[in-house]
């Protein structure tokens, strides 16, 4: 009884010594989960470095349930750049657990193109988004955004005060 004690005393400090390992293993993933979505807002969207792309993007990605790939999403960012030149996503907070990232964000602007059927106004916009992102082999695979498009809807057709 005492040997098989030992043993299970053993095994136990034994396997104990690799918990510091695994943590450090999943706070680095973590950590470095958080740098890539960080890295896609700053050089994808808010400057417009397209050569980055391959660097974050997996080349087919899931885009709020849909597939799709470089060059749909390309477009996608495009025709709101058009409506909003000077776009820019300043990260409130960052929540990472495993592979997935969720990201709040604030969104500011001026509203100098179409949006939603709306022609440009000039007014200024700011509102809140999340977005939540999964990453597989250093790259984002899955996205999901949800921004409050009410609120920038109401901003630029001027039925509420405006964003200083």
């Amino acid at each position: 009884m005492s040997r098989l004690l030992w043993i299970a005393l053993l095994a136990f400090s034994l396997s104990g010594c690799d918990v510091p390992d695994r943590i450090a293993r999943t706070s680095s993933d973590v950590a470095g989960n958080k740098a890539i979505v960080r890295g896609y807002i700053e050089n994808i969207i808010n400057q417009g470095k397209w050569e980055t792309y391959d660097q974050y993007m997996h080349p087919q990605i899931g885009f709020n349930d849909r597939r799709i790939d470089q060059m749909e999403f390309k477009r996608m960012i495009m025709s709101f750049k058009r409506a909003y030149p000077d776009i820019t996503l300043s990260i409130q907070a960052q929540i990472a657990e495993g592979d997935r990232v969720v990201t709040r964000l604030v969104c500011r602007g001026t509203h100098l193109g179409t949006d939603n059927g709306v022609p440009a106004t000039g007014r200024k916009v700011e509102y809140i988004g999340i977005s939540i992102d999964r990453i597989k082999d250093g790259r984002i695979v899955e996205m999901w955004y949800l921004g409050d498009i009410w609120d920038r809807m109401q901003q630029i057709k001027g039925t509420q005060a405006d964003t200083p």
